[in-house]
């Protein structure tokens, strides 16, 4: 468990467990209601009410798990792993957000990929930025030096999050999403 209080609100990353389903759903048809997609499972119009028990199934089927069993693209063998988080309130135990977190699929050991999704009505509150920093100093006890992201092109609020975490915009060929790095160690060191 990560704790972090930057906010108003003391939170803490969790591990998805069946004490979170019912909190899982509310969460899943904020997104749903508002036509959002949050990261990790579509959202369509079977979405709302179901699509808690398919994200649970997909997070039990997935966590550490090898990203990808076997040898990675060098022909060695593959040492990452995939695990997703909540985000909650110490205070409610609501779902603030989730982030996932990548290691390996073919990369070496120190550098890692983060997927996160602020519930829309916790977002402009400082709890974002505090939810992705967590994951950076989870990330860093992991071993991950650095850590890439991506988001879409037209989703202003996730680049000015990433900027304030301390990610920097790659160069890009095209405009379908934008891709951003940090470096765990430089970023904590000075913040």
């Amino acid at each position: 468990m990560v704790l972090m209080q930057k906010s108003e609100d003391v939170c803490y990353l969790a591990m998805p467990s069946e004490k979170y389903k019912k909190e899982a759903e509310d969460y899943i048809n904020e997104f749903v209601l508002k036509g959002d997609d949050p990261d990790g499972f579509p959202v369509n119009e079977s979405s709302a009410g179901t699509s808690v028990d398919r994200w649970f199934e997909w997070i039990n089927g997935n966590e550490g798990q090898p990203v990808e069993e076997g040898s990675n693209q060098e022909g060695e063998q593959s040492k990452g792993f995939n695990l997703t988080f909540f985000y909650v309130s110490e205070a409610t135990g609501r779902i603030i957000g989730t982030v996932n977190v990548r290691q390996g699929d073919g990369w070496e050991e120190k550098y890692g990929n983060i997927g996160f999704a602020v519930r829309p009505s916790e977002r402009e509150k400082g709890l974002g930025t505090d939810m992705l920093n967590a994951a950076k100093s989870l990330c860093a006890f992991f071993g991950m030096e650095s850590l890439t992201a991506v988001c879409g092109c037209d989703n202003e609020a996730a680049k000015a999050l990433l900027l304030r975490c301390g990610f920097e915009k790659e160069p890009q060929k095209d405009c379908r999403t934008l891709s951003f790095k940090c470096d765990i160690e430089r970023v904590n060191a000075d913040g």
